[in-house]
């Protein structure tokens, strides 16, 4: 059984740019193809999501931190046009 679900949900995405070794990339290829033709986003989003859930010691540092963290937010208008605003995070 896969560790990441097969069905890919739409939500609002962020561009963000990777570069995979050689291997990594070709297992990213295969477990595409494993789930199905799944997009690399979907595998890497959620791979991350999964991560995120599992690593404890993130979970306690961001306990500790997060507060009065500020985030940078672009919003995509209906016309195209992106929007930068700040978002305090509590």
């Amino acid at each position: 059984m896969p560790l990441i679900p097969k069905v890919e949900m739409k939500q609002a995405k962020k561009i963000v740019s990777a570069r995979l070794d050689e291997e990594t990339h070709s297992m990213l290829q295969r477990y595409a193809l494993f789930l199905g033709e799944a997009t690399h986003d979907y595998i890497i989003s959620e791979s991350l999501k999964r991560l995120f859930k599992r690593d404890r010691e993130f979970k306690e540092w961001l306990d500790k931190n997060n507060s009065g963290f500020s985030a940078e937010l672009d919003t995509e208008t209906q016309e195209g046009r992106t929007v930068k605003h700040t978002e305090k995070v509590t």
